[in-house]
């Protein structure tokens, strides 16, 4: 193999530092023109290794260290192991055995300065021998340093007494080291919320990365003093394939690792969006577009998956070897092929998966036995061997079907069972269609998650829908579920909306299909059959018309109603609406998306069981509102100052609030009086979780704008706005805004500032928007085109529009600016932030109050289009 070849003795002492970072970029150089020649990634990280070693060599005898005695330059970590990625840290432990002396203290300052001149990455310590062995004792993160380290130069004597005091069992005992790196693998995955399948992986320190696999040579290098992992096969814990496989794992992620600091030039181990498409090119990824980094995160995906279960594997064996739990824990036998050990389900003999309706019966064991915890190693090993031999899919097993239905309607059987279907790829096995999307990913800031694990995600919420314990966190919801006469059906929906994601085409529709011929193949009736294949082909339904549509608009109700048929398909609907948005990013949801989910769950089961007509009579809904709202109104206010103030609103205005609304609106108009100063007012929605800004001032064409631009600069993010106006010329806004992390306003402080700002901005008239924010670093790398799509309205004198868009700060003040440019008149809007993208929905007129011609249409979008875009675009006429 190449190798990176220097002749250091032809450099005197006197040698300039400069010439040796010149010597380490040539280094890095050839490692990456190495590379791209095809040379192995195993190979060049030792080889960058064995380079850092001579140039270390080289410096620690231009300044005669290694002529002081008891003086020793050791290596540890990663570094220790003879493994340095391009730009990995080097960690040096400087070992001395007597103070070190003012002479030699400034020799040591001197050599580690001329490694940072160098520009290398350097961690380094000065300790005794007694000083390691105390902090190593103390601290397994040092521990497993030293017992990693390696004799670079200087003095022999005092690196020895180090490494065989550490490889002595007294140092860290093999059960206390196991449990120690166990609990800091528990810890480490925490802070990845015990997730692989984040959008930007840390390829190091995520669950399955290269950590895990190092984990696993820790345990067996203080055990074992062992080196290689191949040296586990010797010991009974890995078979070969097992050995080669995890090899191949570690390769790949190697290369991964390997191409990223290549491209950052830095020691980067997290796949940021920034870097992923080089990356991809880099791993050989040539096809166009984000298809490539689909691609190469795909088999990211898969490899951390597979790291996963095997870590997990030997893990527990390991567990078992030296923590004795294998022999002293209770044995249960469940029937003549399955047992029970602690808490883990285990196998009788090795041939149960010859048997392939034994898949499916280990599941129903685990769904019996509400203490099973997880699968034992040995059982773990025999289900990976016997799932690759299969011949075909489970499914086509009729005992399989017949078992996995039982599955399905087992009170436990979505909760730990669908776990471990999903952990160790039983789905998989048992429908090809589920197999298509394992470590699929979409490059995009809305799917947190690979559409496998976001569709198991789906199943977890609403099986805690049917727990108990969960009760508190969503009564509502929790509520409707328990209505569900056959949860069964709304758990195969939830495993089917997403699965034709990947294939080209409207995932929903051809995931309707996929559903129907799934229920008919397992025995389902038609009718059954029919309601999946309708969740799923609906299941994007009702979030897109409580996060987009006016739903305090009757019509959009009872629209929405007719859709969905009845009270019976709105229950499977809305719960199922709800787990899927709870799973797709941890970071979108808030109780604003839960109220509006409530709240049109309610409308539609009301006008479903009222009749849909009836629920369009506007009428008795003003007067069912007004009534409500004079219940709340405090007795003080006389009738007669209600009914006036009231005489003064629209019919609108009543429909499109609530009681409570009404009668908070009432109160702080009559009690602002005649006041020609514009009445500011917040508060929170409690059953909303939001915060309500409501201004009641003279009419002016640009207050929306003022508005929009306040609130972007005190850095609220607006969600909802009702723009009415009086009979006698007043305004009456209505903006629901929550701060950015999703949480309302609190403090009175935080209160008066925002509304503050507010009037001042109306008293001055002050419009400018200030100056443009910047990007956000991870919104630079998309590049959404500007969408505008008109939709068709149910009032003659509203125009429905809808905008799609990179969601780029300032977008809502920019949109405001153009319509008070082009004298519309906003009646409401709808702000919904899906990852990157914005989906605004605006109603509109001219400020006659009638809808928009042709033409004025075509000019607002070409405009919208402009506003919108990053790039430059052309002139409207």
């Amino acid at each position: 193999m190449p190798q990176f070849e220097v002749d250091f003795s032809q450099y005197p002492k006197t040698e300039r530092v400069m010439t040796f970072r010149a010597l380490h970029d040539q280094c890095l150089d050839w490692l990456s023109s190495q590379y791209h020649r095809g040379t192995s990634v195993i190979h060049l990280v030792k080889a960058r290794s064995r380079f850092i070693d001579q140039l270390l060599t080289q410096l620690w005898w231009q300044l005669d260290l290694h002529d002081v005695s008891d003086l020793s330059l050791v290596a540890v970590g990663g570094y220790g192991r003879g493994e340095l990625h391009p730009h990995s840290d080097v960690d040096l432990l400087i070992l001395s055995q007597r103070p070190i002396n003012a002479d030699t203290e400034s020799k040591l300052s001197q050599f580690i300065t001329n490694l940072w001149d160098i520009r290398l990455e350097v961690g380094h310590s000065v300790r005794s021998v007694k000083e390691c062995l105390s902090l190593g004792k103390e601290d397994i993160t040092i521990a497993t340093n030293l017992m990693e380290s390696r004799l670079i130069s200087g003095d022999e004597v005092p690196y020895q007494q180090l490494a065989q005091e550490v490889k002595s069992q007294k140092f860290w005992p093999s059960d206390t080291f196991f449990q120690a790196k166990m609990a800091e693998q528990v810890a480490r995955h925490e802070q990845y919320h015990d997730t692989a399948y984040n959008l930007e992986p840390n390829v190091k320190a995520n669950p399955g990365g290269l950590r895990d696999i190092q984990n696993i040579g820790w345990v067996v290098k203080n055990h074992f003093g062992a080196d290689e992992l191949s040296q586990l096969v010797e010991h009974g814990f890995l078979t070969v394939d097992e050995h080669d496989e995890l090899e191949q794992c570690q390769k790949f992620l190697w290369q991964v690792r390997f191409v990223l600091h290549t491209v950052t030039k830095r020691a980067e181990d997290r796949l940021l969006f920034d870097y992923q498409a080089e990356v991809a090119r880099g791993l050989g990824y040539c096809d166009d577009g984000n298809l490539a980094v689909e691609k190469m995160m795909k088999r990211l995906y898969q490899t951390i998956r597979r790291v996963i279960e095997l870590n997990q594997m030997l893990l527990q064996l390991f567990a078992d070897a030296f923590l004795d739990t294998y022999y002293s824990a209770e044995v249960t036998e469940l029937d003549n092929d399955f047992l029970m050990r602690g808490n883990n389900i285990g196998l009788r003999h090795p041939n149960v998966f010859d048997t392939p309706a034994n898949f499916i019966r280990l599941l129903l064991h685990i769904a019996d036995h509400r203490n099973v915890t997880g699968v034992s190693a040995h059982a773990i090993r025999r289900l990976r061997v016997s799932r690759r031999q299969l011949r075909g899919y489970l499914q086509d097993v009729s005992q399989c079907r017949e078992l996995f239905v039982r599955l399905m309607r087992h009170p436990r059987g979505p909760g730990r069972p669908i776990a471990i279907m999903h952990r160790h790829g039983i789905l998989a096995a048992y429908m090809p269609a589920w197999e298509h999307i394992v470590g699929q990913m979409q490059f995009d800031l809305f799917h947190a998650f690979t559409v496998d694990e976001h569709t198991y995600r789906v199943t977890k919420n609403l099986y805690r829908l049917t727990r108990s314990e969960f009760a508190e966190q969503f009564p509502h919801v929790r509520g409707v579920m328990a209505q569900i006469e056959e949860p069964d059906l709304l758990f195969l929906a939830a495993l089917f909306h997403d699965i034709a994601k990947g294939r080209g085409g409207d995932h929903s529709e051809l995931g309707a299909v996929d559903a129907i011929e799934f229920c008919k193949h397992h025995g389902y009736s038609k009718e059954q059959g029919e309601l999946v294949a309708w969740l799923v082909e609906k299941h994007l339904l009702m979030s897109v018309t409580a996060q987009k549509r006016d739903i305090q608009d009757p019509q959009v109700v009872s629209t929405f109603a007719q859709k969905v048929g009845s009270p019976v398909r709105l229950k499977y609907l809305y719960c199922l609406t709800i787990a899927d948005i709870r799973a797709t990013n941890d970071n979108l949801w808030n109780g604003w998306k839960g109220s509006l989910l409530r709240e049109l769950y309610k409308a539609t089961y009301n006008a479903l069981v009222e009749g849909v007509e009836q629920n369009l009579d506007i009428a008795s809904h003003i007067e069912f509102t007004q009534s409500k709202a004079l219940e709340l109104l405090d007795q003080n206010i006389e009738r007669e100052q209600i009914d006036i103030l009231w005489q003064r609103f629209k019919p609108e205005y009543f429909v499109r609030h609530t009681p409570e609304q009404v009668a908070w609106h009432t109160m702080r108009i009559i009690a602002h009086g005649d006041s020609h100063e514009p009445l500011l007012a917040l508060s929170e929605i409690a059953d909303r979780d939001s915060s309500e800004l409501f201004i009641y001032a003279r009419d002016k064409a640009n207050l929306f704008l003022h508005t929009v631009n306040i609130l972007d600069r005190k850095n609220l993010d607006v969600f909802d706005a009702q723009i009415l106006n009086t009979k006698d010329g007043m305004t009456m806004d209505t903006f629901v805004v929550l701060e950015r992390d999703g949480s309302p306003l609190s403090g009175q402080a935080r209160i008066d500032e925002v509304t503050g700002a507010l009037a001042q901005s109306l008293k001055q008239d002050l419009s400018d928007k200030g100056p443009a924010p910047k990007l956000s670093r991870q919104l630079k790398n998309f590049n959404i085109q500007p969408k505008v799509k008109y939709i068709p309205s149910e009032k003659p004198n509203r125009t429905m529009l809808e905008l799609v868009a990179l969601d780029r700060p300032g977008l809502l003040a920019d949109v405001a600016t153009l319509f008070h440019s082009m004298e519309l008149s906003l009646h409401s809007a709808k702000i919904s932030t899906v990852g990157e993208r914005a989906e605004d929905f605006f109603s509109l007129s001219t400020k006659l109050g009638e809808a928009l011609d042709e033409d004025t249409k075509e000019l607002l979008q070409c405009r919208l289009m402009k506003e919108a875009s990053l790039e430059d675009s052309a002139v409207c006429s």
